[in-house]
């Protein structure tokens, strides 16, 4: 009789206990999710712009000009770019850059003089697919070369980097047309950069924005061939920029598999359908997957068949 009792009283108290060690764990598991995001953006609209954004309810969009379209682009950013709904991830100073946009194109300026405004209004966002890689660029320097370590070289006829360095162009120093390409173009990682500054330190407009001389669609170039100072004159036309060279490479280190892809400009089908097998096989096996694509500066796991961002 002592032992129906027992049984029938240990079994509440049994459920009781499961019952207890599934809230504590559920609470630890709460607890450990809150704590692993605190340190992550969140969306908030009303707390992410509130303070960052502009009051358009009382802004006059008329008459067109300049000015209109100015107030036109940053409305139609602010309403739409992921970057605004985001806590902390506005940078601090995109006002003071907005701000200085807006009273720039009141002013009476060039078209020009407006485009220029507008792409470094756009730099604001800390964004590289918002880059307007072709609003100012009518002509370029006609010649290969590629930037590497904060210099330029010239390439030679297979297309890889000389010894022959670009120090000045159009009577400007390399340096400082670099610094003006990255005032109006934002790049995310070292390949945008060095990309951006292929393209834009060839471009007619950007030598001129830094001040560089273009007379007569000529460009005289300062070249260091291992000490030994010489000068060449270019002419400018509207070939456009050099394509760098496609880079895709994988390799199996161990029980990780790695992917390496720098752009996928020029890049030949073969070539990309062979890393798209590469990824099926690790994924097929299971293995730690990490991929590296530079172009865009991010990483993603595949773990156990399932791709994380």
């Amino acid at each position: 009789m002592n032992d129906i009792k027992n049984t029938k009283l240990r079994k509440p108290l049994r459920i009781a206990m499961i019952s207890i060690a599934a809230i504590l764990v559920l609470v630890i598991v709460a607890v450990f999710v809150l704590w692993h995001m605190s340190g992550r953006p969140s969306l908030h609209r009303i707390d992410a712009s509130q303070m960052r954004t502009m009051d358009f309810s009382n802004v006059e969009m008329y008459p067109p000009s300049f000015a209109t379209d100015a107030l036109y682009l940053v409305q139609l950013v602010e309403n739409t770019h992921p970057i605004f709904v985001i806590d902390d991830w506005l940078p601090s100073d995109y006002e003071v850059i907005r701000d200085e946009f807006l009273a720039y194109t009141h002013e009476n300026i060039e078209r020009l003089d407006f485009t220029f405004a507008m792409l470094r209004y756009i730099t604001a966002l800390r964004d590289a697919h918002m880059n307007i890689l072709g609003a100012v660029t009518t002509a370029y320097v006609d010649i290969h070369w590629q930037a590497l370590d904060d210099r330029l070289f010239l390439l030679d006829d297979n297309s890889d980097v000389s010894a022959i360095e670009v120090v000045e162009i159009g009577g400007i120093p390399v340096g400082e047309i670099f610094a003006t390409i990255e005032r109006y173009y934002y790049s995310e990682n070292e390949f945008g950069r060095e990309n951006s500054r292929n393209r834009f330190s060839r471009a007619k407009e950007i030598i001129e924005r830094s001040g560089g001389n273009t007379d007569g669609d000529i460009v005289k170039l300062v070249l260091d061939d291992n000490g030994v100072i010489s000068i060449k004159h270019v002419e400018l036309n509207e070939r456009k920029f050099h394509d760098p060279k496609f880079i895709i490479r994988h390799e199996m280190i161990d029980d990780v598999f790695t992917l390496d892809i720098r752009t996928f400009i020029n890049v030949p089908s073969e070539v990309t359908q062979e890393a798209v097998q590469a990824i099926e096989d690790a994924v097929a096996i299971h293995v730690r997957t990490l991929c590296h694509i530079q172009t865009f500066g991010f990483f993603f796991r595949i773990t156990n068949g399932f791709v994380l961002m």
